[in-house]
């Protein structure tokens, strides 16, 4: 847990950063009252299910064997007399610098489909919806008239890649249409042929390939 203190030493922010395992782009929690059996958060019409039926209510203390930790962060919170000091940005940043230095080169995050405040600074971040982009139902937990009771969100998993530029960079990039990829596609094109100006031109051209099936656009590599 990552936390901001004031000239009074009072937390004014705080956010945490897991690895949380993930089958595919499921996220996988622990319901406690299951005793610690493992589930995957799917689409809402198809609630939260166990992974089999012949699974349901089996204790298991680990995730599944095919699961894969990815760094999730949570519970990013500013609090109202310190916020639009950049302080949730830096918080992001900070988290970020951590999943590096624990050698993942991405990281996640959960946030309500209708927080668009929030939706909107991850997305200034460089954060973008998670391929397929089905919200997740999920359980938490809510203050309610000064009283903590449990209730149920619909949440969207956010993205951003760490990897170094440009790769990094052309992941996250919020590309709008068709114009945008074939554009990228002769820089990398270009790139490629000249690889003295980069580390990976493999690794860039699969990650404009990967943005432009995510939009339903066609790419090719001007000239090969």
């Amino acid at each position: 847990m990552l936390v901001v203190r004031n000239a009074d030493s009072e937390v004014v922010a705080c956010a945490g950063v897991e690895p949380q395992p993930f089958q595919k782009n499921m996220v996988l929690v622990r319901l406690l009252c299951c005793n610690c059996t493992w589930t995957a958060l799917q689409a809402p019409d198809a609630g939260i299910s166990l992974f089999s039926g012949a699974q349901r209510g089996t204790l298991r203390a680990y995730p599944p064997a095919d699961a894969v930790r990815r760094p999730v962060v949570s519970n990013l919170a500013v609090a109202a007399k310190a916020r639009r000091k950049g302080l949730a940005a830096k918080l992001m940043r900070a988290c970020e610098d951590l999943c590096q230095d624990w050698g993942f080169d991405e990281c996640l995050l959960l946030v309500e489909n209708t927080n668009k405040r929030a939706r909107g600074l991850y997305s200034k971040l460089g954060y973008k919806v998670l391929a397929g982009g089905d919200e997740i139902d999920a359980p938490t937990l809510k203050v309610v008239d000064g009283a903590i009771i449990d209730a149920r969100v619909r949440n969207v998993c956010m993205r951003k890649s760490l990897k170094p530029f440009p790769v990094g960079a052309l992941e996250n990039a919020q590309v709008k249409d068709a114009v945008g990829i074939v554009a990228a596609g002769a820089a990398a094109n270009w790139l490629a042929e000249n690889s003295d100006s980069m580390s990976d031109p493999a690794a860039l051209l699969e990650a404009l390939r990967d943005t432009a099936s995510a939009l339903g656009v066609y790419f090719t590599a001007l000239g090969g």
